[in-house]
């Protein structure tokens, strides 16, 4: 896995130009992309418990150019969870 990004400001894809605050008033963020067992595992380790698990076909950046729109949209590029500590049932 490649080293993430560090930077400052926000492309277009995430915030329309008109709406992103002036450079010096954003914050530093750090962009990555991980993979789902590394991110699972981390969070077991730290003592959660997934409560639920949810993929979702959003692309906020085009990382697969060449993928026709119609099959991008039947894949998951995004997820969210919800984890909690101590130990949840099912």
């Amino acid at each position: 896995m490649a080293s993430g990004i560090v930077d400052q400001g926000w492309p277009a894809q995430y915030i329309p130009e008109q709406d992103v605050p002036a450079r010096a008033e954003q914050a530093q963020k750090h962009e990555r992309q991980w993979t789902l067992g590394p991110i699972m595992n981390a969070l077991i380790r730290a003592g959660l418990s997934l409560e639920r698990f949810e993929e979702h076909p959003d692309q906020y950046w085009n990382g697969l150019p060449n993928l026709p729109e119609a099959v991008a949209k039947c894949l998951p590029h995004t997820f969210s969870l919800v984890m909690r500590r101590g130990h949840v049932a099912l």
